[in-house]
């Protein structure tokens, strides 16, 4: 059985891999760009991947963090796995309401499930188990 990318090797992968993703999750109506990227050129901070959305025109960009950046983590790197949650902000989690504690409540609950989908659609798409996202 394949395993999931780990790490894209090329932006052709990358490419790829997100037409395929666009495909399943019904987004082929969507213009997105995807690249990979330091943490400098990320809008916010301390992030694995990040969605600049325009919701109007249904396009985006996705940066998805180099590999090289990672550091030592209790979950492993998953590239596709990030393309995945990046992709799921288009259908969900919209709206940023930091401004208050509800907001900030609300923002972090939704982050929180979109990891999940996440990663339940890496795990069936390669018949896995949660344990393959702890690193050893």
């Amino acid at each position: 059985m394949a395993r999931p990318i780990e790490r894209f090797v090329s932006q052709d992968q990358l490419n790829e891999c997100l037409k395929w993703w666009q495909e399943k999750l019904f987004l082929t109506d969507w213009i997105i760009k995807a690249n990979i990227c330091a943490p400098e050129d990320f809008i916010g901070s301390n992030l694995m991947g990040e969605n600049e959305f325009d919701m109007t025109n249904k396009s985006c960009m996705i940066r998805i963090l180099n590999p090289k950046y990672y550091g030592d983590r209790i979950m492993i790197y998953c590239a596709e796995k990030v393309l995945v949650h990046e992709l799921l902000h288009c259908k969900y989690n919209w709206i940023a309401n930091e401004s208050s504690y509800e907001g900030k409540y609300v923002e972090v609950m939704e982050h929180g499930l979109l990891e999940q989908m996440a990663k339940s659609l890496i795990m069936a798409k390669y018949d896995l188990s949660l344990d393959y996202f702890i690193s050893k």
